[in-house]
Parts: structure tokens; C-alpha cells; sequence
């Protein structure tokens, strides 16, 4: 769509936070509003999120010709620094899905595995306190089938 000159258009890359994650991109300025697909430096929060579908629609994000995202949450940065700060918010599901599947491989209830986990630099991320059991159990209903 055009509002004036500028083209605004409306992406469905994939869930996210939640299942109706959308992003706003404006090809022409490079700028990508990914609202709750990325969130700067704050634990992720899994709350309604199927956290494999959630990293590959940060990829998807990433594939996209911006040179800067404006996430939902978090301050907002110059275009090399938020396209950097995007990558680490990936690398943090990486990190937080592995560490949660590896606890739930090693027979640990979620209660257990929350004071196991080890979420590197990201256990100092906002909101880590309560976000980290939400995500855990997130995980492990996603390796148990429970999620859709």
C-alpha cells in the first residue's frame, strides 16, 4: 500500500511472540518494524510463542533487505546496531531453546530445570526473572507435542 509516496508494506513472516506476529517494511527507506518478532536486550517472552517456529521467523526477518529494525520493544538503535542487536536476540533463542532442550533430555521437571538452566549473557537480559520458567515450559511443551 502507499501512504503519499512512501510504500508501506504489511509481512507475514512467521510467528513469533505470538501467532499473529506482523512486521511493517518500507522498501525504500530500508526500515523494518518487526514488532514482537524481536525485542532489544529483554529475555524473550514465550508466553504464547512456539519457540522453534519463533527462530525461524527471526531468519525470515533477517533475510529482508533493511538497514535498520525498529524492534517491538526495547530502545531503538542506528542500522548496523539494531541489525547486530537482531542477530544477538536470535542467538538468545538459540541459546534458551538448547539450554531448555537439554534439560528436559536429561529428565529434569520444569521447576528443577528453571534453577539449572544456564542462559549465559542472556540470563542478565530484562526480564529474565520471570520470563526464563515460562520459557522453559514453552519448550518443553513444544518437545512434548503440546504445542499447535
Amino acid at each position: 500500500m502507499k501512504l503519499g509516496t512512501t510504500e508501506i508494506q504489511v509481512l507475514d513472516n512467521g510467528r513469533a511472540h505470538t501467532g499473529t506476529d506482523l512486521e511493517v517494511y518500507l522498501p525504500k527507506e530500508r526500515i523494518l518494524f518487526v514488532s514482537e518478532v524481536f525485542s532489544h536486550q529483554i529475555f524473550p517472552n514465550m508466553r504464547a510463542a512456539v519457540p522453534s517456529e519463533w527462530i525461524q521467523t527471526v531468519k525470515n526477518v533477517r533475510a529482508i533487505d533493511a538497514a535498520t529494525v525498529i524492534p517491538g520493544h526495547g530502545f531503538v538503535e542506528d542500522g548496523p546496531a539494531s541489525l547486530s542487536s537482531l542477530a544477538a536476540f536470535q542467538q538468545s533463542l538459540d541459546v534458551i531453546v538448547a539450554e531448555a532442550t537439554r534439560l528436559h533430555a536429561s529428565g529434569q521437571p520444569v521447576d528443577e530445570a528453571v534453577k539449572h538452566a544456564n542462559w549465559g549473557p542472556y540470563a542478565s537480559w530484562t526480564a529474565a526473572d520471570r520470563n526464563a520458567a515460562v520459557a522453559v515450559q514453552r519448550v518443553y511443551d513444544e518437545l512434548d507435542g503440546k504445542l499447535k
